[in-house]
Order: C-alpha cells, then sequence, then structure tokens
C-alpha cells in the first residue's frame, strides 16, 4: 500500500516545546508546519520521537490487492478502516453553494483547530473523473485549494540596516 498525507504538529505541542526552549534560552519556534517539516529532517530520532507529529493521510495511490474504489469517500473510508488517521473535518457536498457554506463555516474556527489551516482543498469524489482528469507537474486536476483571506495585522518597524552586498 502506499498513501499520500501530510504529517502535522498540534499548536499545543508547540506550545510545550518552546515554553522549554524558552527555559533553556533557546530560540522559540514560529509555528507548528515549519517545526513539523524540520523535525522531519532531523538526524536525530530522539528528537523526532519527542515531537509527538501527527498525521493526516489523503489518498491511496496504491494498493497491491488491485481494490479500487469508484469514490474517494469510500477510499477514505477504507484508509480509516486500516488504521489510517483520516481527517473527519470534511464534508461531501452536492452543489457549489454547499462547497462556500462549509467554506464559509471554516474561515473563523479554523483558530480552534490544533492544526494550521490556511484554506480548504476541494476534490472530485468520483475517481474515475480524477484518473481522467489526472495531475500537472505539481498537482492533481482533480482537486483545488480554496484559500481563506489573508488575516491583516499592525507592525511597527523598529529597526533598518542597510549594506552592501559581495556584487555592490
Amino acid at each position: 500500500i502506499v498513501v499520500v498525507g501530510e504529517v502535522w504538529l498540534k499548536n499545543d505541542d508547540l506550545k510545550t516545546i518552546n515554553a522549554e526552549r524558552e527555559k533553556n534560552n533557546l530560540p522559540i519556534y514560529v509555528n507548528p508546519r515549519n517545526l513539523a517539516a524540520g523535525t522531519l529532517r532531523q538526524l536525530d530520532t530522539d528528537i523526532v520521537a519527542s515531537r509527538n507529529l501527527q498525521t493526516f493521510i489523503y489518498d491511496l495511490e496504491y494498493l497491491d490487492n488491485g481494490q479500487t474504489f469508484e469514490t474517494h469517500e469510500e477510499e477514505l473510508q477504507f484508509l480509516k478502516k486500516q488504521g489510517f488517521n483520516v481527517n473527519q473535518d470534511r464534508k461531501l457536498c452536492k452543489s457549489l453553494s454547499d462547497i462556500q457554506n462549509y467554506y464559509e463555516s471554516w474561515i473563523e474556527k479554523r483558530h480552534d483547530s490544533q492544526y494550521g489551516i490556511d484554506g480548504l482543498v476541494i476534490k472530485l469524489n468520483n475517481k474515475q473523473y480524477c484518473k481522467q482528469l489526472g495531475y500537472t507537474a505539481k498537482s492533481p486536476r482533480f482537486g483545488v485549494a480554496y484559500k481563506f483571506p489573508a488575516e491583516e495585522t499592525t507592525t511597527t518597524v523598529e529597526d533598518i540596516i542597510i549594506q552592501v552586498g559581495r556584487t555592490g
């Protein structure tokens, strides 16, 4: 079996790790997404094991018994039965207005989640259509990211250092 997913770190775990780093006068980590990615690059397996990384599995890439699925939802149910962690925060929508309503319901509650979320991914459910559409060099044609509006904040520039680089 070959699956596709992502590794992530809970926001609460980031706070715990940063509290320990502050006690040891070490720089704190800015966000859980970068820390999870950096943790996977660690050569020290003890550090990796200590960080309580989580996974969400999103797709079944290959299954050697030849079993196929008509829908993506069936595929996700199969993956869950096999013991993979499948994100439960999903909805099978039947119309564009269903998609829009679900998207709008997440705009504010995204901050309450233990995992970072900057939008939703909308995918076709019909696996045959997905196969026909295929992939670009970087992403599937049967899925699209629907990003949330950018958050805006005010900051103060405290200092600017101007320097000339090596090439002038």
